[in-house]
């Protein structure tokens, strides 16, 4: 499972890297770097609870990261990442760092400095630099797709639309071959991971759930993409979720379809666009057909 994951990020930094040239940034990986926020991610439904959400502000609290010179990885906390502390660490061209043979991406947006540890965004700061550094952070060149000329587009009519396990074969890459066992799970996963490079994790809510459904039709093309969110109010229990929001209510007394979208939506929008081209279409009874997909991520900020 972990191949493939490293696979899936692989391949999304590859589509990155490959639409325009690499950033240039003076900033070096060594010294020490305090984390400064926290976001929790998950393709899913699953909540923190306030006892969770307090366990995670403790851990967070004053964490440092420490890079040394001698390539060696440390933290003032070596209780929380005890398999990592003193390990050797290496940094690869997509500024993905790697300990004990996991990868951990550092990501640089608007000059705020990212590292995605797990299923855990960090937001970090250097605080300090040491002489001699010479691993220079590169800064993604994420191209954010124009998306409000694509959101306001009538959806297409499309006479049969067929969900993705009722498929012999489920829409795939063009750009790359999944295993037989996690042609689904690949997909999605691709999509998923594609959205950490182009999210601004300082301006996440406390506690927000995205919905997206969209069509992959029998030309590989996406259409008729829909995206919603819903702030939930955590409580002593798992989660107890607010309604879900369609647009302001102006919008919704002059039509069904939401017109407004949040920076977030955007920018979630704007990473499945990143797929458009590359796409090959599902197949049933050896013909292409249009098939639904459904994405869902929650994100839970300190």
């Amino acid at each position: 499972m972990q191949s493939k994951l490293y696979f899936l990020i692989s391949l999304n930094l590859f589509l990155i890297f490959s639409c325009s040239a690499k950033g240039t940034n003076n900033t070096t990986l060594e010294g020490k770097w305090k984390v400064v926020d926290w976001t929790y991610i998950n393709f899913g439904r699953r909540s923190l609870d306030n006892s969770e959400r307090k366990g995670m502000n403790e851990m967070m609290n004053d964490l440092t990261l420490e890079f040394k010179l001698n390539q060696t990885f440390s933290t003032n906390k070596p209780e929380m990442l005890d398999n990592l502390q003193d390990k050797q660490y290496t940094v690869n061209e997509f500024n993905e760092v790697i300990i004990d043979h996991q990868y951990y991406s550092f990501i640089i947006r608007d000059n705020k400095y990212y590292f995605l540890f797990s299923n855990v965004m960090l937001q970090v700061e250097k605080i300090k630099d040491y002489n001699g550094g010479k691993i220079k952070l590169k800064k993604l060149p994420v191209k954010h797709n124009d998306v409000t000329e694509f959101l306001s587009q009538e959806p297409r009519d499309y006479e049969t639309v067929y969900d993705i396990e009722r498929l012999d074969t489920p829409p795939k890459l063009k750009i790359a071959e999944f295993d037989e066992n996690c042609l689904i799970d690949c997909l999605y996963n691709s999509f998923n991971s594609n959205m950490h490079y182009f999210i601004d994790f300082s301006k996440v809510d406390k506690d927000t759930s995205f919905f997206i459904d969209f069509i992959i039709d029998t030309e590989g093309e996406i259409s008729n993409l829909n995206i919603k969110s819903k702030k939930n109010k955590p409580t002593k229990g798992l989660r107890k979720t607010a309604k879900v929001y369609y647009g302001s209510p102006e919008d919704m007394k002059k039509t069904n379809r939401k017109v407004s979208f949040s920076d977030q939506e955007k920018e979630i929008v704007s990473s499945i666009l990143d797929f458009e081209n590359i796409l090959i279409p599902g197949v049933k009874n050896g013909q292409p057909v249009n098939t639904k997909i459904n994405l869902e991520i929650r994100l839970i900020s300190k």
